[in-house]
């Protein structure tokens, strides 16, 4: 790993990180991709995340090129994070990214941090990826590690991530983190009794993980 290096994710590196989003995180997201729908995610799903480039909630792994391989991005969770979630769906006019949102508010409810754990201040990592060229080499632990810096340095009680990977969980889990909730695709139902995550990965559902810093 000496060829890579680590730094706070900036907005003028916006269209780069862009589209390692799009080529590296969601290509293999397995909510995006399970999702029966369409695999092409929601416009409005990157723009929501990517707008937290400008608050330095993300850290880059770069080659000795300067090339981005590596990504995390992060989140400050909403006091009622269940509710804002469903208010961001019901104000989205894109399908995905309402049935997206609405599903992780089912999950934010059933880790209930806030009551479970007696946290307000929750710092959420949200979006974990490395190129395949470099999977292997311990970045995707690294990055969340800079990410719970972030965290400590700002001032929060706690950190929490949902995983739809086993691979990100595995990171989690070693890094000490909590897993205090979880949920299959194939238990999941929307609004109008539909299973909308189907999968035959290894990836199955979504688990919610819980550090307290």
């Amino acid at each position: 790993m000496d060829c890579v290096s680590f730094a706070t994710a900036k907005s003028e590196q916006s269209e780069e990180i862009r589209k390692f989003m799009l080529d590296y995180f969601y290509a293999h997201e397995p909510t995006n991709q399970s999702y029966i729908y369409g695999k092409d995610p929601a416009p409005e799903d990157v723009e929501f995340s990517i707008r937290f480039l400008n608050l330095g909630l993300g850290v880059v792994a770069l080659s000795s090129e300067g090339k981005v391989v590596g990504l995390s991005l992060g989140y400050v969770g909403e006091l009622d994070d269940a509710a804002a979630m469903r208010n961001i769906a019901d104000r989205s006019l894109d399908e995905k990214f309402r049935d997206i949102m609405r599903f992780l508010a089912v999950i934010q409810e059933g880790a209930n941090i806030q009551a479970q754990f007696g946290v307000t201040k929750i710092y959420e990592i949200q979006m974990l990826a490395v190129h395949p060229d470099y999977c292997g080499q311990s970045i995707g632990t690294e990055l969340t590690k800079k990410q719970i810096d972030i965290a400590i340095d700002r001032g929060f009680e706690a950190v929490y991530a949902d995983c739809s990977s086993v691979y990100s969980a595995k990171i989690m889990e070693k890094l000490g983190f909590e897993c205090v909730h979880e949920i299959a695709f194939a238990d999941y139902r929307n609004q109008q009794g539909v299973q909308i995550f189907k999968t035959d990965s290894i990836h199955t559902g979504l688990q919610s993980f819980f550090k307290r810093l």
